[in-house]
């Protein structure tokens, strides 16, 4: 599943520097350490981490439009990646 997410211009800086996963290790570490939480949160925290490491900045709409087409084709019709790696590439190379 794709989602869209606004990142308030505060939190530019965290997520350019390593996409909250200095914050999101030490809550999930708090968390299993004082057992707050059970599994599924845990599991459900990785996830977002997970899913926060692998994304790609988008700056309008038609930017994600054209991504997303390429990554459903592409999963769908089992085309090679190339595209949304070289995507990918260049998006990290802005920051």
């Amino acid at each position: 599943m794709k989602i869209a997410i606004e990142i308030p211009d505060e939190f530019i800086n965290e997520y350019r520097k390593d996409k909250f996963d200095e914050s999101l290790v030490r809550i999930i570490t708090d968390m299993e350490f004082n057992d707050l939480v059970g599994r599924y949160e845990l599991e459900t925290l990785e996830m977002l981490k997970n899913s926060l490491r692998d994304s790609v900045v988008i700056q309008d709409l038609n930017e994600y439009k054209l991504l997303t087409d390429v990554i459903s084709y592409d999963i769908s019709h089992s085309i090679p990646i190339e595209i949304v790696k070289s995507y990918k590439e260049e998006e990290n190379d802005d920051r």
